[in-house]
């Protein structure tokens, strides 16, 4: 069973600062950064302890960080 209701996800990109030009997307390194952004909520428990998370990937979305500055079994809320 699971443990987490994840929903609405949001893809956000970060080019990557400063330099370079070049266009397009391809090959190459420096990809900028994935943010993705969801709710999540414990299973069966409702919306009252439900929070937002973040995740991080530098790598194009191949590795994710994995609950940024909280525990491990519930991912830290994103305070904006």
């Amino acid at each position: 069973m699971a443990r987490f209701s994840v929903q609405n996800p949001v893809l956000h990109f970060i080019p990557p600062s400063g330099g370079g030009g070049g266009g397009g997307g391809g090959g190459g390194g420096g990809g900028g950064r994935l943010v993705l952004m969801h709710t999540a909520q414990p299973a069966r428990r409702g919306q009252a302890e439900g929070r937002v998370v973040m995740r991080v990937s530098d790598d194009r979305g191949i590795s994710w960080s994995s609950n940024p500055g909280g525990n491990s079994s519930m991912p830290r809320p994103c305070v904006p």
